[in-house]
């Protein structure tokens, strides 16, 4: 009896030094994943005004609040831009949504949110006087500021108006049994539904109560946007009404949604995107916004001088009898499928500019693809010419001018980009725009004079494997760029105009390091911890049968430092979309698996993916599942046979499209990959087709084309051809265990898709667990969201790695 309680005693003393050891190994994960994250520099906002004051803004994540807290920098340059010096950041309070400094610097907009949001108010700030508190009025929802997609606020060049896009606000309803001893009904009864714009009956109707949306990210915003110009001086806003489809709608469904205004030189027009929402066809339904640049879209143009004339002056100095009207809107590019990101060149010596936009005549049905840049001639007596190509798109970077630049090996592979920066413009005859090439970011320089004349940007210290993005333009036409590695994270570098324009070796004449700010309670980063290397391999791409394009495969390594003679285990990472790419840019997620964990990390580029010609995106569609996964394996092989990495401990994890090609490669080659975990993946096409927010990807994906006219369920064919691209046909051969993740507010892969695998697994007796999130939608980035799940990924290999 004795021997017995001994032995219990030991046992009960080995779970209790268990349990002690995994609570001290999960607290230093956290600590290790908080100074990941805190060294990330997410910057926004960055201007330069003439006095060479600097100011920009820097988003940290607050783990113990599960929010995103903004802190805005300033800082002097000195005379000759040689130097920066910035003062120690301010937070912004939460109710602060959005400031944009005007183009000289003198005056800064500022909307709130005050009273719950129920009131948007718009602070003028001009030097260091508050000016103006302009509350906007109740007649539209709230200002959009979404910079990657409708758009933003703009400023005109005489800093007396604002242009911006606001949510038209649906018909207002009531109840067929509102109570009709209410005062206010008896009031409304009196008078029919066109007096009073009460819909009687229509709080459930879709268009009038019910919205129909854009999709992911945009459910809580009203699908159809209006244009509103305000002048700073009286405070007075004035609605654009000449524009597609009129403003007097007594629907939702339908019409345009209106975005990306920016004011033409002279400030008496506006030019502007309009998103096809219903109005024209090729729209029957309306599909999901973001992450799709696919969708049909077309600039136009309208005059605002009336209107501009009018709400300069104050009540008492307007003479209601003269109202004149404005001209009716211009179509500017009529025979664009897809046009965005409106941008006018400063004013040459003939008064006249250049605006030019990001476009593609025949579009694409890819969710993304390679942009042309285009420019037409402004001139406020004569308008607008007719569009020119100044940049064209490019099918293979192997056909490219090599005078362009090189990166890794490639030649310039084309515009992707989302939007054109809002200040890009280095004078009237060039700008700087920011592209991905290959696996990196970069800058490029774009001369407007002569056709396809784009330069590579970089300076002496820049590492050729590491991504630039552009900040802002200095006023003496120089530039603030940012640059980072998967590594390391941003860093802010100057350079002067010379540097820009010039082949030979440039400089860069300023450099700033942001220090960390802390995201929990625990300490910051010491910096010892990023500690692990970058490698970038190429290697042949595999031979598929039905695919010709053959563009060497890039892929990102991310790899420890070496600790003794044993080899680490290697996660393979395919990224989503798949029309996407994996970049080397600082992720606090991969970071903290490598620096911290000892785990080697693979990025993988597949075909399809884009920042390597557009036929590289064309040729993936109907070749899901096969031409995807065959490069996946390709460079999982290449890292076996590296002598890098264990070959027996190979991992992967991934998300979206990058989730299915995980389903698919754990499913199709049971005996590589050791452990899994899948984040909102695709496994049953099919299932998902109907409820998603972009069915267009199903069919593009997995059929190669889809009829935008014709929204509709997929016929027997299509059905059988999606199902034979999906994991699930493979999931019975699936050995690794398994982590899915997914997130309950998914509006484009239905939690569903993840459940339906986790349950397949756990059934066959497959290792699986899954994690929930349920306020968390389809990319998984609430703050408490995503720190939690990658330290759970981190334990899931841990534990079977």
């Amino acid at each position: 009896m004795f021997a017995f309680w001994r032995a219990l005693n030991f046992i009960s003393l080995l779970a209790v030094t268990f349990a002690f050891a995994h609570s001290i190994t999960m607290h230093q994960d956290a600590q290790a994943f908080n100074e990941y994250a805190s060294a990330a520099v997410d910057l926004t906002n960055a201007h330069v005004d003439s006095t060479g004051l600097f100011t920009m803004t820097r988003s940290v994540r607050d783990i113990d609040n599960d929010k995103t807290r903004r802190f805005l920098y300033s800082g002097f340059f000195n005379d000759n831009f040689s130097n920066l010096r910035l003062t120690p950041p301010v937070e912004c309070h939460d109710a602060e949504k959005w400031r944009l400094p005007s183009p000289s610097g003198r005056k800064v907009a500022i909307l709130r949110h005050e009273n719950n949001d129920e009131t948007q108010v718009l602070e003028i700030w001009h030097d260091q006087c508050l000016k103006r508190r302009i509350r906007l009025p109740k007649q539209h929802g709230k200002v959009i500021t979404d910079p990657g997609g409708f758009g933003r606020p703009s400023w005109n060049r005489q800093e007396t108006c604002l242009v911006y896009s606001a949510e038209r606000k649906p018909p207002e309803t009531e109840s067929f049994f509102q109570d009709m001893d209410d005062d206010k009904t008896k009031k409304k009864e009196s008078r029919s539904n066109d007096d009073t714009g009460v819909v009687r009956g229509g709080q459930n109707v879709l268009g009038v109560g019910k919205m129909e949306h854009w999709g992911e990210k945009y459910s809580q915003y009203a699908p159809l946007l209006d244009l509103y110009c305000l002048h700073v001086d009286t405070g007075k806003v004035g609605q654009v009404e000449n524009v597609p489809g009129g403003v007097e709608a007594t629907t939702t469904l339908g019409g345009f949604s209106l975005g990306q205004a920016v004011f033409s030189p002279d400030g008496e027009t506006i030019v502007y995107v309009g998103w096809n929402a219903g109005g024209e066809l090729g729209m029957p339904r309306r599909l999901g916004l973001i992450y799709c640049q696919q969708r049909p879209s077309k600039l136009y143009s309208s005059s605002v001088r009336h209107l501009v004339n009018r709400i300069s002056f104050s009540e008492a100095e307007v003479d209601e009898s003269e109202h004149p009207v404005d001209d009716d809107f211009t179509v500017l590019t009529p025979s664009f499928r897809l046009a965005r990101s409106p941008r006018f060149s400063p004013v040459r010596d003939d008064g006249s500019s250049t605006l030019v936009f990001l476009g593609c005549e025949q579009g694409f049905d890819t969710h993304s693809g390679c942009w042309a840049l285009h420019a037409m001639q402004y001139k406020k007596e004569s308008g607008f010419s007719s569009p020119v190509c100044v940049v064209n798109q490019v099918a293979d970077p192997r056909n490219s001018r090599s005078e362009s630049g090189v990166v890794a090996g490639l030649n310039f592979p084309g515009l992707f980009l989302l939007e054109l920066h809002n200040n890009c413009f280095l004078s009237s005859e060039s700008l700087l725009l920011t592209t991905q090439w290959g696996s990196v970011t970069k800058v490029v320089h774009v001369s407007l004079v002569e056709e396809n004349s784009v330069s590579l940007v970089s300076f002496d210290d820049e590492e050729d494997i590491s991504s630039s993005s552009l900040l802002c333009i200095t006023p003496d036409g120089g530039a603030v760029i940012m640059n980072q590695n998967s590594n390391r994270p941003a860093t802010l570098h100057l350079l002067s105009s010379a540097a820009i324009v010039s082949s030979a070796q440039k400089e860069a004449s300023c450099s700033v390091s942001l220090s960390p700010i802390a995201a929990t309670r625990f300490s910051g980063l010491t910096c010892q911890s990023l500690n692990f290397h970058v490698l970038l391999q190429t290697q042949a791409s595999p031979d598929v049968n039905g695919v010709s394009f053959d563009l060497p495969l890039q892929s990102i390594l991310l790899l420890p430092a070496a600790s003794g003679t044993e080899k680490p285990p290697l996660i393979v990472v395919p990224h989503g979309g798949p029309h996407s790419v994996s970049t080397t840019t600082y992720l606090p997620g991969y970071a903290f698996l490598c620096g911290h964990g000892g785990y080697a990390i693979l990025l993988v580029n597949y075909r399809g993916s884009t920042g390597f010609g557009q036929s590289s995106v064309e040729c993936l569609p109907s070749n899901i599942g096969t031409l995807d996964v065959a490069d996946m394996i390709a460079a999982t092989e290449m890292m076996r046979s590296s002598g890098l990495i264990d070959p027996e401990r190979i991992g992967i994890c991934g998300g979206s499209h990058g989730g299915f090609l995980t389903a698919h490669c754990t499913s199709q080659y049971p005996d590589l990959f050791k452990a899994a975990v899948l984040r909102n993946p695709v496994v049953n096409i099919p299932s998902m087709t109907t409820a998603t927010d972009i069915p267009d990807w199903c069919f593009v994906e997995a059929c190669g084309s889809y009829d935008w006219n014709d929204y509709r369920p997929p016929t027997e064919a299509e059905l059988l051809a999606m199902r034979s691209k999906s994991p699930i046909c493979h999931v019975a051969n699936v050995k690794a265990p398994t982590l899915v993740v997914i997130g309950l507010k998914d509006l484009r892969v239905p939690a569903s898709q993840g459940l339906e695998w986790y349950h397949t697994l756990r059934s066959k007796g497959v290792p699986s667990e899954l994690l929930v999130y349920d306020t968390d939608d389809h990319a998984l980035a609430g703050v408490r969201t995503e720190s939690d799940h990658w330290l759970n990924i981190k334990r899931w290999f841990d534990k079977y790695l």
